[in-house]
């Protein structure tokens, strides 16, 4: 997850820091990356890998509550709203997978 430095230096947060993303669609805990090429409001993630190949078994799609394609069921639109919280110090969204 990369966020522009304002928004790290705003929550105290460092590049390697792992943090918690939570929406209404559950939660994912991420690592996070520093750089002023994320405008600030804005934490940018690649969508990863397929889920089972990941540590947690989950990638950024488990947190975008868009609409499903009709091909592949994947999700049709990428942006979700989203909370980014230090690890540790917040709460799991009781939706986590």
């Amino acid at each position: 997850m990369t966020v522009n430095p304002a928004d790290a230096a705003e929550r105290g947060l460092s590049a390697g820091d792992e943090v918690v993303i939570r929406n209404s669609a559950g939660s994912l805990v991420m690592t996070v990356a520093v750089s002023d090429l994320v405008p600030p409001g804005v934490a940018a993630s690649p969508k990863g890998r397929w889920p089972k190949l990941e540590g947690n078994r989950a990638n950024a799609n488990f947190i975008n509550v868009g609409a499903g394609a009709a091909v592949g069921g994947s999700t049709a639109l990428h942006p979700a709203e989203v909370v980014l919280e230090p690890h540790g110090k917040a709460k799991a969204h009781p939706s986590a997978r």
